[in-house]
């Protein structure tokens, strides 16, 4: 069917009776001088349970999403019940003084944009890690925790707070200020004491799901 959140766009809705093995795409021929974009696809099963999608922009804050034309429209078309916000991360390391009515701003206009889109899901922050920061002092370099990693989890926590939102205090979780200097001895962080290995990442991830699976068992004993 024609969509009516894209211009000239079309959405395409395919049943099929078993998984696929293969997906193939191919242009037909068309008329002259015609140009198609195919900005992605998603395969959903018949049975219930959790349908995750992922969006990882190497480098993104919060403030490129607002310029993201058609980030608000296409992720209206999944109607998700739950949006995780894991950024923060570079808000810290590309910053040199830190604001947080700026960034309060930048997430209520993301929120705003969404909304205008007919989005009206949950939303859920997770904090950014304690990254470390470069610094040089007579010709060498070293590493120190970055200040800015905590202010912009406080800020965030306090957003969610303020707007009843739901948040994950990953900064905290993993030890605080000092902790990723432990992460990396146990090689889970980069040399730059910045990002995780996949080892790394994997523990976030298994950590995270284990909150939501805490959090739905206290809410199946409260009901």
């Amino acid at each position: 069917p024609r969509s009516t959140l894209f211009p000239y766009t079309t959405l395409f809705r395919s049943t099929m009776a078993e998984p696929p093995l293969q997906i193939r795409v191919a242009a037909a021929p068309g008329d002259t001088g015609t140009t198609a974009t195919l900005f992605g696809m998603t395969l959903r099963g018949s049975e219930p349970g959790v349908v995750v999608h992922t969006i990882g922009v190497n480098g993104a804050t919060f403030a490129d999403y607002l310029h993201a034309e058609y980030f608000a429209p296409q992720l209206a078309t999944l109607r998700p019940d739950l949006i995780i916000f894991s950024l923060g991360t570079n808000e810290a390391a590309n910053a040199r003084v830190f604001s947080s009515d700026s960034l309060t701003a930048v997430i209520d206009s993301l929120i705003t944009i969404m909304e205008k889109n007919d989005i009206h899901a949950s939303y859920l922050f997770t904090t950014p890690p304690a990254i470390y920061k470069r610094y040089r002092k007579n010709r060498k370099y070293y590493y120190k925790p970055n200040p800015i990693a905590g202010q912009v989890s406080t800020s965030l926590i306090r957003y969610a707070e303020a707007g009843d939102h739901t948040y994950w205090n990953w900064y905290t979780i993993m030890g605080g200020k000092n902790s990723m200097a432990k992460w990396k001895a146990k090689h889970l962080t980069d040399r730059k004491y910045l990002h995780f290995t996949m080892k790394g990442y994997s523990i976030q991830g298994i950590l995270l799901e284990n909150a939501f699976r805490k959090a739905f068992e206290q809410y199946r004993t409260n009901r």
